[in-house]
């Protein structure tokens, strides 16, 4: 069963949810999208943070935000994760 905190959206890019974690958070979320198979290289992370690019592949910008959702306990879109 869903807890109701899990059924709202988080709108935020990633960008905006990295800068509020702390770095054992950020640690354990890199650490997650590595085991998603999402991304191979920290530099890669770092670029979708600081807004410098963001996965190609709609089904990897999919696996990132059911990582990151699981990180911040919200429902996170993959469209408003990584906006165009």
């Amino acid at each position: 069963m869903q807890s109701k905190q899990n059924s709202r959206n988080d709108a935020r890019d990633f960008g905006e949810i990295w800068k509020t974690l702390s770095e054992e958070e950020r640690e354990q979320l890199t650490l997650d999208i590595y085991n998603a198979k999402c991304c191979k290289t920290r530099q890669t992370i770092w670029k979708w943070a600081n807004g410098i690019s963001k996965p190609s592949s709609p089904i990897i910008r999919d696996a990132v935000a059911k990582v990151v959702g699981k990180t911040v306990g919200s429902r996170v879109l993959a469209s408003t994760l990584f906006p165009r």
